[in-house]
């Protein structure tokens, strides 16, 4: 089953982020595969909003979280991109909304290092929630890592606080790149998905494909990506 988790600041949800749900329903149903989608409206602390995520997450049952930031325009065969290869976090990277050359909110290793088993996933010291997937082991095992990190609101009881931001030292980091910290203390590594084309919407649209290999055949590569779990295309 796969939980797709969307934080909002106003309540608010960009019609790209809608049509891509609206395919990614109708792929799962094709798939008979389980989909569930949790809003969290009005919240202006993103690291809680995930936090609450999460733990709806856990509660739920499902395998997989997908966080997509409600300004993130996507595809279905982007949902299949980060939930079909088999690793722990993958991750879709979207373009920063600043102007000139393409920047992208993710740090890679030096030298660039690959998945031992897919190739095509290239490790990260961090990179952003707004298009995530997480498999349910490692909310688990981030929540047995750390115990006594949790909070309580007079709605939702205990949540634990998976996504804090904050100081350390003279460096402040965000939610994204503390879950990405603690995610790697916890033994698990961080991936970025080649070839997925997403749109970080704002006063603009900040379009891009994030690539470092050169593309196969295309039409190869489109047919790969349109495959389903089960073995059934679309």
């Amino acid at each position: 089953m796969l939980f797709i988790g969307i934080p909002t600041y106003n309540g608010l949800i960009h019609h790209t982020t809608v049509a891509g749900l609206i395919q990614t329903a109708h792929l799962c149903a094709k798939a008979e595969i389980g989909l569930a989608v949790e809003i969290i409206p009005h919240d202006a602390f993103i690291g809680k909003a995930r936090s609450l995520i999460a733990k709806r997450f856990l509660e739920s049952g499902a395998s997989d979280l997908l966080f997509v930031d409600a300004d993130i325009g996507f595809t279905s065969k982007d949902v299949i991109a980060v939930c079909k290869p088999d690793a722990d976090i993958v991750m879709g990277l979207y373009r920063m909304k600043v102007p000139g050359n393409p920047r992208f909110p993710a740090m890679l290793t030096d030298p660039i290092e690959r998945n031992e088993k897919d190739p095509s996933l290239i490790k990260l010291h961090y990179g952003p929630t707004g298009f995530m997937r997480i498999r349910r082991r490692v909310i688990e095992k981030m929540v047995e890592a750390f115990p006594d990190e949790w909070f309580t609101d007079d709605q939702n009881g205990k949540i634990y606080d998976l996504f804090p931001h904050g100081r350390e030292g003279n460096s402040f980091y965000g939610e994204d790149i503390n879950f990405c910290r603690r995610a790697q203390q916890c033994g698990f590594d961080l991936h970025a998905a080649q070839g997925i084309f997403l749109k970080h919407m704002g006063e603009a649209s900040w379009e891009s494909t994030w690539q470092l290999d050169i593309p196969k055949d295309k039409d190869a590569d489109l047919a790969l990506s349109q495959e389903l779990p089960n073995g059934q295309t679309i």
